[in-house]
């Protein structure tokens, strides 16, 4: 038993513990800092920042004046998806009929 017991938890030197709370303690300040570095980083990025907000604005106001200008209309999506169709689309629209169809149509 006393053999698992020192293979397990083998016996350290005065000098391998005191290596080791160093090492613990360096590797608490370091996610200390860390810590500090998110929380400032957090904080900073919920303050308002006018260089964005008028960027935001400005990004609105064109946003707004493009939906005025633009105009309306449709897209059509997964059609035509054969000749027949469109032809009726480009009949419907533009009102041009080809010459060989115009005899069947009439």
């Amino acid at each position: 038993m006393k053999y698992i017991i020192e293979k397990d938890f083998p016996q350290k030197s005065k000098e391998d513990l005191e290596k080791e709370i160093i090492e613990l303690k360096n590797k608490e300040y370091n996610l200390l800092k860390e810590k500090e570095n998110y929380e400032k980083i957090k904080s900073e990025s919920n303050k308002p920042n006018p260089k964005n907000d008028g960027q935001i604005t400005n990004l609105l106001k064109d946003l707004e004046n493009i939906k005025k200008s633009s105009i309306k209309g449709f897209i059509l999506t997964d059609y035509p998806s054969n000749i027949n169709q469109g032809i009726l689309l480009e009949n419907y629209l533009t009102g041009f009929i080809e010459e060989k169809r115009q005899k069947n149509h009439l």
